[in-house]
């Protein structure tokens, strides 16, 4: 990508920087706690408390980040004639997508339930909801596509009050993967970098196939 580019989007992230910022201090924060506890002990910390209004509400929550969930957004936006949103949505969704299991198939990484059967360590388990149970955990699919789509929205649509609620509702997202105890934070984290890089790119992407073609 050329400079010119690069400005392009800086100008679309600068209209709604607090909303980039938030998002910055949230994963620097999380970083430097992964750099403070292991993956086990963040993962206890982080999913210490469990009731049953909360299993029943992360249960369905978490389909938020689901792929089907995603693509039924994208068919939406684009019978409301938001056809450069639903295009940059399923774009960045397909490539983040392909990142995450070349990934997931590179990386061995047992999720939760694999790890600690392994180390003989209790932990709950949401009732009604599968565990998976695989080398495959890093990074977070889910997380991934949430932040897809958060992120391809605010970049449209900037200025919008409703980005925060955006941003807090992707973010629900990569914990629900944590409280269901399907990933640990450093695949959450991962999987929103993925998805908030992969966007920034098919935005330019778009932009510039669009400024040529007009």
């Amino acid at each position: 990508f050329t400079f010119a580019w690069m400005k392009l989007l800086i100008k679309q992230i600068n209209q709604s920087k607090f909303i980039w910022l938030l998002l910055f201090l949230l994963i620097t924060a999380a970083t430097i706690f992964l750099f403070s506890y292991d993956k086990a002990d963040a993962f206890e910390i982080l999913t210490r408390y469990h009731n049953k209004k909360l299993d029943l509400f992360f249960t369905w929550f978490t389909y938020l980040g689901d792929g089907l969930f995603i693509i039924a957004i994208s068919v939406l936006l684009f019978l409301f004639r938001k056809k450069l949103l639903a295009l940059g949505i399923l774009l960045s969704y397909a490539i983040s997508g392909l990142l995450v299991q070349l990934l997931k198939n590179i990386i061995f990484s047992p999720r939760p339930a694999v790890f600690f059967k392994q180390v003989g360590k209790p932990f709950y388990e949401v009732p009604d909801v599968t565990l998976l149970s695989s080398n495959a955990s890093f990074p977070s699919g889910h997380t991934a596509s949430a932040f897809v789509l958060m992120s391809m929205i605010v970049l449209f649509y900037p200025k919008q009050r409703w980005n925060y609620l955006f941003l807090l509702l992707a973010i629900m997202v990569g914990y629900s993967r944590m409280y269901l105890s399907n990933h640990f934070l450093t695949d959450v984290v991962a999987g929103a970098i993925i998805g908030i890089i992969t966007t920034f790119g098919c935005y330019i992407l778009m932009q510039k196939t669009l400024v040529k073609n007009s």
